[in-house]
């Protein structure tokens, strides 16, 4: 404690609390008062009139004595830095007039926690104040972007930062709740407001995949078969010693895998058009998952998605673009690796093996086994990366995902109902009206989403696992 200046302790309330002038610091009157079971606290006023300080004393004193009764010892905190706020948050998380679930608590934390790594644990809230700027580079930090020379943010799980406006729209809704209990629980006495309407307008939304035009469907896959070259039949036509074309430059005993990742890529294209799934589920899909039978005396294939896990696991059948499903299947059959091995219906399709030699670096043997890469390389290559014609699309590169989008658009332009185009894509009858029915009446869309199962040139479109249900007689004959 230090010394007074004889004369100038005055009591306010008993012997408990009185303001006081040190004589360190003569020119600020203070405040000492002791609450039950504490340790007596003398602090500033930060005034040098008297009259002053008498007042600033017993609203001081008044708001600690209320605070001390709700949190005790804690009401005498006074830091304010936003890892003080999380901790505070931690300490009453199960309260549920605080927070709804169990869950939730977890993830404020851990969205606070992101806004800790980036604008640091010691900052303190009540001098804190987020500008547009400083949140602006928050958005791409979080994309995994470097800002001011820091290294972006990298996820605990491996994958690609993102950051949409809905999840931007949640960690601010986190940040808000976390400094909303330390303001009640006395921890920080207000926060600034967080500007997010001025921030969403730079988070772009997620463009449409840009599809491939029917006219473009029988050119990509001549080029596919133009793509997959056999380097040894290449080397016997030449009647050369070297390899010719566009692989002449690959390393020894690295011409038979680079083969091998051309054909997986060429059989994994033909099947997402076949079957417009999903890239990652058709993926993992494996060989005891594909079955062969007979609709009406055609040959169909059905594929047991049972791995996706966008929406609930669905049989997908595949038909369309007049393509030989069985053709494309005993084509890989004949590379892959796993085809030959015994008991390989727990095995993927689509699974190759390379081997690296130890503390070699040799990322080109792992990049071909990406099929984003492998299909960006094969766009490049023929230059069919980019739409031809619609201006505002070729802003944005083709992907594998594209093929998705191609297959579905064409069904929809093909006159199947709703109902059917959804089943078969494995997504919500919303979504196909929103995105692949868009340019077509609102009459016309009940129309085709009353009509059944129709019968196309390429195939009856029957699911595997459903009946066909009979055709009722119309009473008008």
């Amino acid at each position: 404690m230090a010394k007074e200046i004889e004369g100038t302790r005055e009591y306010l309330i008993g012997k408990n609390v009185y303001i006081y002038r040190p004589a360190m610091s003569s020119k600020y009157w203070w405040i000492s008062y002791k609450l039950d079971n504490a340790k007596r606290r003398h602090e500033s006023l930060k005034t040098e009139d008297r009259t002053h300080a008498i007042m600033i004393a017993d609203n001081h004193y008044e708001k600690v004595r209320d605070r001390f009764k709700v949190l005790g010892p804690a009401a005498f905190k006074t830091k304010s830095t936003m890892r003080d706020c999380l901790n505070h948050f931690i300490k009453f998380k199960h309260q549920k007039e605080m927070v709804a679930s169990e869950r939730r608590a977890k993830q404020v934390i851990a969205h606070y926690e992101r806004f800790i790594e980036y604008f640091g644990s010691e900052l303190e809230i009540t001098s804190y104040s987020p500008t547009k700027e400083q949140l602006s580079n928050y958005i791409f930090w979080r994309r995994g972007k470097t800002v001011d020379g820091r290294d972006g943010y990298k996820p605990a799980s491996g994958k690609r930062p993102r950051l949409s406006k809905t999840t931007y729209n949640m960690e601010v809704n986190s940040l808000k709740q976390v400094w909303n209990r330390a303001k009640q629980d006395g921890i920080i006495e207000n926060y600034p407001a967080v500007p997010v309407e001025t921030i969403t307008a730079k988070i772009t939304a997620a463009g449409s995949t840009v599809e491939f035009l029917p006219s473009e469907i029988p050119e990509l896959i001549k080029n596919f078969e133009a793509w997959c070259v056999d380097p040894d039949e290449l080397e016997r036509k030449n009647n050369s010693k070297g390899i010719k074309g566009n692989i002449r430059h690959l390393k020894s005993g690295y011409n038979s895998f680079h083969y091998i990742c051309r054909e997986r890529m060429f059989c994994f294209a033909m099947l997402l058009l076949a079957t417009s799934t999903r890239p990652r589920t058709l993926a993992k899909i494996t060989w005891g998952d594909i079955e062969e039978s007979q609709v009406d005396g055609v040959k169909m294939f059905a594929f047991d998605f049972k791995h996706s896990k966008v929406n609930k696991p669905y049989i997908g059948v595949a038909w369309g673009f007049d393509l030989d499903i069985e053709q494309i299947l005993n084509r890989w059959k004949r590379h892959s690796p796993t085809y030959k091995q015994k008991n390989n219906k727990g095995l993927r399709v689509f699974d190759v093996a390379y081997r690296v030699k130890k503390n070699a670096k040799s990322m080109s043997w792992v990049e071909w086994t990406r099929y984003s890469g492998v299909f960006k390389k094969f766009l490049e290559e023929y230059k069919i990366l980019k739409h031809p014609i619609d201006p505002k699309k070729r802003r944005k590169n083709r992907a594998i995902y594209s093929l998705r989008t191609t297959a579905i658009t064409m069904r929809a332009k093909s006159g199947l109902p709703i109902a059917t185009v959804s089943e078969q894509a494995n997504s919500s009858i919303n979504m196909i009206e929103k995105y692949y029915y868009r340019n077509e009446t609102s009459s016309l869309m009940k129309t085709l989403s009353s009509l059944p199962p129709t019968d196309m040139s390429q195939g009856k479109v029957v699911s595997i696992n459903k009946k066909s249900k009979k055709k009722r007689s119309s009473k008008n004959g």
